[in-house]
């Protein structure tokens, strides 16, 4: 055989062959056709593993009244990064009335959903766990949470304890846009409507010159 016709059967066996996909020593395209068919089917099993763990970590959540938060975790980093927004979507409206969910809002920045929370209950603890928070997103609505819950509950308040906590709060108030007025309004209201509570009148004394 003459080097030309050797060059040219060379030739022909290179582009046989796929781009960059070179077949083995002694492989057949039949042998090449079944290994990729084991890589796609490895990959398919895979993301069945994936979503068989995915929904059986969803099922745990659901199954009890509070968010257990290192499931949430597990489930959060099982999930691909852009399927985990629509995941997180469907867990918010499934566990809405779950304890704690306001840790789930909280966490994942969506305080449009934490604020409504806080608003629908009447535990000042609330108000405060978030105020940081909420202080940015929400100034004007939380000064008149603040205002209406401290009215509603100032009259069940009867240790010293309380005062100084409603003594706090007030001062948080003074602190938001608008607020300065408002927390004195309300020291001035409730030293007029308790006058005999004297553990409160000693604690809007210790406010009044800081709110300034």
């Amino acid at each position: 055989m003459t080097n030309h016709k050797k060059k040219k059967i060379a030739k022909k066996r290179k582009e046989s062959v796929k781009k960059g996909e070179p077949h083995k020593k002694g492989q057949t395209h039949a042998d090449k056709q079944s290994e990729s068919l084991k890589k796609t089917t490895g990959s398919t099993l895979k993301n069945a593993d994936d979503t068989s763990k995915i929904d059986n970590l969803k099922k745990r959540l659901l199954a009890s009244d509070s968010i257990h938060f290192p499931t949430l975790e597990k489930l959060k980093n099982a999930c691909p990064p852009e399927t985990w927004p629509i995941i997180r979507n469907e867990l918010f409206s499934a566990l809405k009335y779950h304890k704690n969910v306001d840790r789930f809002y909280a966490a994942e920045g969506c305080y449009d959903l934490l604020w409504d929370y806080v608003k629908s209950t009447d535990r000042l603890i609330m108000i405060d766990r978030y105020f940081d928070i909420l202080k940015n997103y929400c100034p004007k609505q939380l000064l008149q949470k603040y205002e209406f819950e401290l009215r509603q509950n100032v009259a069940n308040f009867a240790t010293k304890l309380e005062y100084q906590k409603l003594g706090n709060q007030i001062e948080k108030m003074a602190s938001l846009p608008n607020g300065l007025v408002t927390a004195k309004l309300l020291t001035k209201e409730l030293r007029e409507k308790y006058p005999r509570r004297k553990a409160l009148i000693a604690e809007m004394k210790r406010i009044e010159p800081r709110l300034k």
